[in-house]
């Protein structure tokens, strides 16, 4: 596995994850 491919899925997957975790906590505070 080339490390730039590894990176670059770290970097997705990381980005879902924290754009996720906002989704959640926006909806918790405006509930």
């Amino acid at each position: 596995i080339p490390p730039s491919a590894s990176k670059k899925d770290v970097a997705k997957y990381s980005h879902c994850h924290n754009r996720h975790i906002l989704l959640h906590l926006s909806k918790h505070y405006l509930v």
